[in-house]
């Protein structure tokens, strides 16, 4: 399944983000780079030391433009995990439509004027979910299922970032984190047995992250470029 965004939601981000941006006290430079760029949020670089700064964000996806590589299909059929028997049962279900919505509390904190505590909590973790259930040559059809959706809380990310370099001009942004298994990733489907792992509100895995940021700023505190890189090794 292919994320899609429609112009309508791109609108009314750009609006939102120019109303926003209309707002901020362009003066006030003491706040950093890169918390003054409401496009990045706060949580993506490093804070002044002793200052708390607080985020709540919303997130919508929707899935449901079908695709085959780089070109459109008429339909995806896709396989199950079945935990129980510990095998896939391939082409299980036709995918129809996934709704994703996330609502996450970033809360970040400056220990030195370098180094920044950040903890992401996604509280919300809404997964709306259609496909054809059971699928097979002699059922071509499948049985439509909108009901093994999951909601829940996701799980907690712990980072500590620190700017190997910080001038007025540039900004690297170094850091590590854990991501701990705080969701839900074994609630049940309609018959019983453990949902699909992509519908969970949480992996079951403690996982450690690096990343990395790097800030030009090309009008200081009006208008930076930047280019992250992350990476989460799994367990």
């Amino acid at each position: 399944m292919q994320r899609q965004t429609t112009w309508k939601n791109i609108s009314a981000l750009f609006l939102s983000l120019l109303i926003l941006l209309t707002l901020v006290p362009f003066a006030q430079a003491a706040c950093g780079g890169s918390n003054c760029s409401l496009i990045r949020g706060s949580q993506s670089g490093v804070t002044n030391k002793g200052r708390f700064v607080f985020d709540i964000s919303h997130r919508y996806i929707l899935q449901e433009d079908k695709q085959r590589g780089s070109s459109g299909t008429s339909e995806v059929l896709v396989p199950k995990v079945d935990f129980e028997a510990r095998e896939l049962e391939l082409d299980h279900h036709r995918e129809i439509r996934t709704v994703n919505q996330l609502t996450q509390f970033d809360a970040s904190y400056g220990i030195t004027d370098k180094l920044t505590a950040t903890l992401n909590v996604p509280f919300r973790n809404d997964r709306y979910h259609e496909h054809d259930d059971e699928v097979t040559p002699g059922n071509p059809a499948g049985e439509f299922n909108k009901v093994d959706g999951t909601e829940g809380f996701g799980d907690i990310t712990l980072l500590l970032k620190y700017a190997l370099l910080q001038t007025l001009k540039h900004q690297f942004v170094l850091g590590a984190g854990i991501k701990f298994a705080t969701g839900e990733y074994k609630l049940l489907d309609n018959e019983g047995g453990i949902n699909e792992p992509t519908l969970m509100p949480g992996t079951g895995s403690y996982d450690a992250i690096l990343s990395g940021l790097y800030i030009f700023s090309v009008i200081p505190n009006r208008l930076d470029v930047f280019a992250s890189v992350a990476h989460r090794f799994t367990t």
